[in-house]
């Protein structure tokens, strides 16, 4: 949209938000009044007419119509995508909804994080005896990851952190 002069992320911090959904969706219907564009803004982005009014000049074509659709496609895809996968992951984990209701209580792991440590680990806590035990194990998880990283290899048979050697 830039190459059109449409400047839209100038005036408004959130481009898909649903003010902007409305003005991208006016654009790509054939609407490119700058005047009636801005005057979908709700909430506090009717501040920013003026700056939006400004944002909103430019020559928005077909094609830029065609491009910002097609986009504006994707990305409702993937967030339909997203919340049928959700929905699925709320019904799996149903049964262990305690079990996320205390992991998600750890300060820094919010619900999503709780699901992915319980379908990683299981919800069977007893091979963990302490909390040491866990967190030694979480610490051996990445150590694949960072020996990409490394500029030389780790010695055959050392393990970081007195992890299970490869």
């Amino acid at each position: 949209m830039q190459d059109a002069g449409i400047k839209l992320s100038s005036a408004a911090s959130r481009v898909l938000g649903v003010s902007t959904r409305k003005m991208l969706d006016a654009l790509i219907s054939g609407t490119h009044d700058p005047e009636v564009l801005a005057d979908l803004a709700k909430g506090a982005l009717r501040k920013k007419i003026p700056a939006l009014r400004e944002a909103l000049q430019g020559r928005f074509t077909g094609h830029h119509a065609l491009l910002i659709g097609q986009m504006l496609a994707q990305i409702d895809f993937l967030d339909e995508t997203i919340q049928t996968l959700s929905a699925r992951i709320e019904e799996l984990t149903r049964p262990f909804s305690r079990e996320i209701e205390l992991l998600d209580s750890i300060p820094g792991v919010d619900k999503r994080a709780a699901e992915m440590l319980l379908a990683e680990i299981g919800p069977d806590m007893s091979r963990f005896p302490t909390d040491g035990t866990s967190r030694r194990g979480a610490e051996c998880v990445p150590a694949s990851a960072n020996r990409r990283a490394r500029s030389t290899p780790p010695r055959p048979g050392r393990a970081p952190n007195g992890c299970a050697a490869p």
